[in-house]
């Protein structure tokens, strides 16, 4: 008896991008080479007759605004059943450096719950099961403006997840314990993006939950 056909789908920026085809990487030479490409392997390694596509949508640059204005075409038109959203640093980053961005490309952080709210709303009428990785910031000091923000947002999805009964992977919770023991510049050479070292960390956190698991029963 043939096995159901999960499709599984990626989206964001830099951070899940990594180089994958435009507009989505279908495919073992197509989703990139960071943790998508990871949990990728993976899930080919321990599962040989995998019924799981995995697909990448994220752009590199790309904040909640412009995720949401492409998120119909990029991501629900190809019926995924499962969509993980990894989004919001950009944001911050446009919040943090308004000296350098001008104001009305700005994003606040209430506009940024906003657009997370109406994905999470899109994929659930869609029948398309929406998970929420939180947004990553490579650096412990809470004292550091991006760092503050960041924590804000992860409160914020937190809460937004609870609201619309999504399944949240906190994945800052793993790097901070890492750094804690390990140097920072191990996981990421400028805070935002991840090294591989990086890149296994996340991967395995979102590999090893319950939900994934559940994909190969």
């Amino acid at each position: 008896m043939n096995k159901k056909l999960y499709k599984v789908m990626f989206t964001g920026d830099s951070v899940t991008d990594a180089g994958s085809l435009k507009p989505v990487g279908d495919g073992i030479n197509e989703v990139g080479t960071g943790y998508v490409s990871n949990i990728m392997f993976w899930s080919w390694a321990d599962h040989p007759d995998m019924n799981v596509r995995i697909m990448n949508s994220a752009i590199s640059g790309n904040t909640s605004v412009k995720l949401i204005g492409r998120f119909d075409d990029d991501v629900l038109s190809y019926s995924p059943d499962v969509v993980y959203i990894l989004i919001g640093i950009n944001d911050v980053r446009r919040f943090v450096d308004e000296n350098m961005v001008k104001p009305e490309y700005q994003i606040s952080i209430s506009r940024t719950f906003e657009n997370l709210s109406l994905m999470i709303e899109k994929c659930q009428k869609a029948n398309s099961k929406p998970i929420v990785i939180s947004p990553l910031f490579f650096d412990l000091n809470k004292k550091d403006d991006t760092r503050k923000l960041r924590d804000e947002l992860d409160i914020g999805y937190k809460n937004i997840c609870n609201k619309y009964n999504v399944e949240y992977i906190d994945v800052q919770v793993k790097i901070d314990k890492y750094m804690k023991k390990g140097s920072a510049a191990m996981l990421s050479a400028d805070r935002i993006h991840p090294s591989q070292i990086a890149n296994v960390i996340i991967a395995d956190t979102i590999y090893n939950t319950k939900s994934f698991k559940e994909l190969f029963d």
